[in-house]
């Protein structure tokens, strides 16, 4: 069954695999961030379980005002063409499509624009 994960970003935020960061898995929430904040993110199994099927979550990552957004993926794997990760340029689905990702290929580096 299809996955839809949606991740909105709202105007510092970096994904990555470090000790000191701060853990997320995908969920319906928000996030309120400060510049500079690294944090590990992850699908809503966690670090070392699958994701959820028939999910449908949106998660928002709120950083300061005028700062940008950058999301580094260390990896990344989705059932191809079945399951998505929908990235938006802020505080609603309704903002502006960064990307919409599916299959093993990683988005790589992406930013949010003030």
């Amino acid at each position: 069954m299809k996955l839809y994960y949606s991740i909105v970003i709202f105007l510092c935020l970096s994904l990555s695999l470090d000790s000191r960061a701060q853990n997320y898995n995908m969920s319906n929430t928000t996030v309120n961030i400060s510049c500079g904040s690294v944090i590990n993110f992850y699908d809503s199994g966690g670090p070392s379980s699958s994701y959820s099927t028939n999910a449908n979550l949106t998660m928002v990552f709120c950083a300061p005002v005028g700062q940008n957004i950058y999301a580094q993926f260390s990896s990344f794997n989705l059932e191809n063409t079945w399951d998505y990760l929908y990235v938006y340029n802020g505080p609603s689905m309704a903002s502006p499509l960064l990307g919409a990702f599916t299959g093993g290929v990683s988005p790589g580096l992406i930013s949010g624009a003030t």
